[in-house]
């Protein structure tokens, strides 16, 4: 446990006093996966729990509101690094911090035949939420639920220039702006002894606005990404052997944005709705270590105008829980009262 969070401080560490870099040019719309990278639910008081997830996300799907344009001169690859830490701070309370670094490639295919290439690093947003267990004080139902509240705080750059020119805000590896977010999570084993659960989580943020694109306009200008809602329910299927404890996932994700402003006005080519499907499987070694791997396909999108979108996500994640013997760990990636990752 000691190695993990020494490793971790060490990690950002370094990556915060390193040097932020850019290359070339390119287009487009992005994301970096704050709000529905929340994986680690609530945990019992004095348990630290510590995710570590790497997301990958291509995005070369040119759409135009619902229609797929058959356009491959653009792409951008989102590579993301989360570190999350869960600890229980009392029976009902739960902490979290969710720590980010961003890698950003973009290439675009030019009239002449020239690619124009582009590549942003640096260290991410953080989130920090307070959780409360709406079912603590009783652990014996099948019913799992909880619910949080917290910020989106800017300690990533936003400020990054190329050649003297800002880069575009959703090329910043931060937002440059303080948001609220709202997280519930909901869980029911079907039975006892059914290998059937069903899940649920949901997150809603509310945006600020980042001032550096309007430096020395008002205070109520600057540029706002929009307001974000992410609703994910699934179902998983726990296989046990000898070896080891594993969970086969099916899950559906929607996600919702209004546009982005600018100034004060709406940004065209921004905001809309996706529904993807999430297969995936989860892994449990022994009571302290688990795996996942998980893959996102889309199924649906309808957006404002025309806009590169995702393609195929996946992401691979460690999560290592220091828990006592008498403990509960409610989880969207966990396997109820057994703790399962």
């Amino acid at each position: 446990m000691r190695y993990i969070i020494l490793s971790t401080i060490m990690y950002y560490f370094f990556f915060v006093n390193s040097t932020y870099n850019c290359f070339a040019q390119a287009c487009c719309s992005g994301g970096v996966p704050l709000a529905g990278s929340i994986g680690t639910g609530t945990a019992t008081a004095k348990n630290m729990q510590v995710l570590i997830t790497y997301d990958v996300n291509l995005l070369k799907d040119l759409i135009d509101t619902g229609t797929k344009l058959q356009d491959e001169n653009r792409q951008r690859t989102v590579h993301s690094i989360l570190t999350e830490f869960n600890y229980g701070i009392s029976k009902p309370f739960t902490i979290t911090a969710l720590f980010s670094y961003i890698i950003q490639q973009r290439k675009v295919l030019q009239t002449n035949g020239e690619k124009d290439k582009l590549l942003v690093f640096g260290m991410g947003d953080m989130v920090f939420l307070i959780k409360y267990n709406l079912l603590w004080n009783r652990p014996n139902l099948r019913w799992s639920g909880a619910v949080g509240a917290g910020s989106k705080i800017p300690v990533g750059r936003s400020d990054l220039t190329e050649n003297g020119i800002l880069l575009p805000a959703d090329l910043q590896p931060g937002s440059g702006a303080w948001d609220g977010m709202f997280w519930f999570y909901a869980a029911r084993q079907l039975t006892s002894t059914n290998p059937f659960r069903l899940e649920s989580m949901a997150t809603y943020r509310i945006t600020g606005t980042n001032h550096n694109f309007y430096a020395n306009s008002s205070p109520d200008l600057g540029y706002k990404f929009g307001n974000e809602f992410q609703y994910v329910i699934g179902a998983a299927y726990t296989i046990t052997s000898k070896l080891m404890m594993s969970d086969a996932l099916l899950q559906v994700r929607y996600r919702s944005t209004t546009a982005d402003m600018v100034g004060g006005s709406i940004i065209p080519n921004t905001g809309g709705r996706w529904l993807y499907l999430i297969p995936g499987i989860n892994l449990q070694t022994n009571q302290k270590l688990s795996f996942r791997l998980t893959g996102e396909i889309p199924v649906y999108r309808h957006l404002s105008g025309t806009q590169l979108s995702t393609s195929y996500k996946f992401n691979i994640s460690i999560l290592y829980k220091g828990i006592s013997k008498n403990y509960t760990i409610h989880s969207p990636l966990s396997r109820g009262a057994r703790g399962v990752f």
